[in-house]
């Protein structure tokens, strides 16, 4: 948070680019302390999001004209996987409609290491990778 701009911290100022600096000064003392004091979140997961994925599902409720609803994650289970071929769901679902073909720029958290799309080719069987690098896991 920003006090000077933000004095009621509302605002999550992380993927702001102006902010950029200050994030990547954290992350790396986070990711120290994390290997230093064995914090459970890297110790007791495989893998996780470090930065933030390129696409991502939204996760609000989406309403269809008919009125019925649905989330993302219902897509190919409860809510037809054809719902995708309209364009304002595919754009709020882009990873449930497989429609990002685009690898995140950032870093995923996978075995108590911080790596890029271009050296996670080879753990595509994990889904966070999967969802993080959709162009390098040839899911487009």
């Amino acid at each position: 948070y920003d006090l000077r701009v933000d004095p009621d911290e509302m605002i999550n100022f992380f993927d702001k680019p102006e902010y950029s600096a200050i994030v990547e000064r954290h992350q790396i003392a986070l990711f120290n302390a994390m290997k230093e004091y064995n914090i459970p979140l890297g110790v007791k997961n495989a893998s996780f999001f470090w930065d933030t994925p390129t696409c991502f599902d939204s996760l609000d409720v989406i309403r269809m004209n008919n009125g019925s609803t649905f989330l993302c994650e219902n897509i190919g289970f409860t809510a037809a996987s054809a719902r995708c071929n309209r364009d304002r769901i595919s754009r709020q679902c882009p990873i449930a409609c497989s429609s990002c073909c685009q690898n995140s720029p950032g870093k995923l958290w996978i075995n108590r290491t911080l790596k890029r799309c271009s050296e996670l080719s080879h753990k595509c069987e994990f889904s966070q990778v999967q969802s993080f690098c959709p162009a390098s896991c040839n899911m487009c």
